[in-house]
């Protein structure tokens, strides 16, 4: 071999090579903030109680998020009353800290509603195994019928023995 067939060889397993990579995966452990997060005392406590929900789904979170969402609704009606009674550039940036509250929320909102939903249906899920219907199970229901006859023939015959003693 020729030290040109040699390089060409090289050069082209390094291509090769360096075209198969992969890009990097990268895990995401916490939700990133919105782009219109504004960072209230409520607005945390609510981001806190959806991602509690979001591990350990219960009625009783469900509830702490309802109260926490209250809460932020509360907030929302202060800056409506604040933009209500400014003026100018002071009315203007309530206005806008308003916007992004409501963004927020509706955001926080949008979130709470899908694992809510993931929620219920892994609840309803766990309620209502699918049905099997393999030869056992099927054999299964044919003894379960049998034995509700010979039940139903019991009482009745017990049911003639009575009326006959009487």
């Amino acid at each position: 071999m020729n030290s040109r067939t040699l390089i060409a060889l090289a050069t082209t397993g390094f291509l090769v090579i360096g075209c198969n990579r992969q890009p990097p995966v990268v895990m995401e452990t916490a939700p990133r903030p919105s782009a219109a997060s504004p960072a209230t005392p409520e607005t945390v406590a609510l981001r806190m109680e959806i991602d509690t929900f979001e591990t350990t789904p219960s009625i009783v979170q469900g509830e702490r998020v309802k109260k926490a969402f209250a809460e932020v609704d509360g907030g929302i009606r202060e800056m409506v009353d604040v933009c209500a009674k400014k003026t100018g550039e002071e009315r203007l940036q309530a206005a806008r800290k308003l916007a992004d509250l409501r963004a927020c929320r509706d955001a926080e909102q949008v979130r709470f509603l899908r694992l809510e939903a993931l929620a219920t249906r892994q609840v309803l899920e766990n309620q209502n195994p699918p049905p099997a219907e393999g030869p056992a199970e099927k054999v299964g229901v044919k003894i379960d019928e049998a034995v509700r006859r010979v039940g139903d023939g019991l009482r009745d015959a017990a049911e003639v023995i009575r009326d006959q003693t009487r």
